[in-house]
């Protein structure tokens, strides 16, 4: 219990009476207020204690409703990372595709020049061939009949 110190002017008793009224009322006020701030503070904490409690557990009491909606919420974060990787594996499997087919194209497209420029050159040196050969051989022919005579 709390003291109460009261200051009395002892002048005249109805006056002392209506100070030690008022000096034990104000008293009675102030020890009312901190109790009921006491109390309500109290009784709030038990309240949010509670209402946290029973938001935190299901009809079942099983699984805490808090794990649950933060398994979820990871559940979204983890679920959103792998749709993204499998997007990055598809452009990169895409790339990749897109790549080898270049790669074909220019191995095609290289391989069809030389082919060309190899059928270019077979073809001018078989016709060199063709035009000096004959002329060789008679120039060959005539020397050896030449020596003979």
């Amino acid at each position: 219990m709390k003291r109460v110190t009261l200051e009395i002017d002892l002048n005249d008793n109805e006056v002392f009476e209506k100070t030690v009224k008022q000096a034990v009322e104000g008293m009675a006020k102030q020890l009312v207020r901190e109790q009921f701030d006491l109390i309500m503070k109290e009784e709030s904490e038990k309240l949010i204690s509670k209402r946290l409690d029973d938001m935190s557990k299901n009809w079942y009491g099983g699984e805490d409703r808090l794990q649950i909606m933060i398994r979820s919420e990871v559940k979204k974060m983890v679920d959103k990372v792998i749709v993204d990787a499998e997007i990055n594996e598809v452009i990169k499997n895409q790339m990749d595709i897109k790549f080898k087919e270049a790669n074909e194209f220019m191995e095609y497209a290289i391989q069809k020049s030389f082919d060309s420029v190899y059928n270019r050159l077979y073809s001018t040196i078989e016709k060199k061939v063709e035009e000096q050969v004959p002329a060789k051989i008679m120039q060959v022919i005539r020397e050896v009949f030449k020596e003979e005579k």
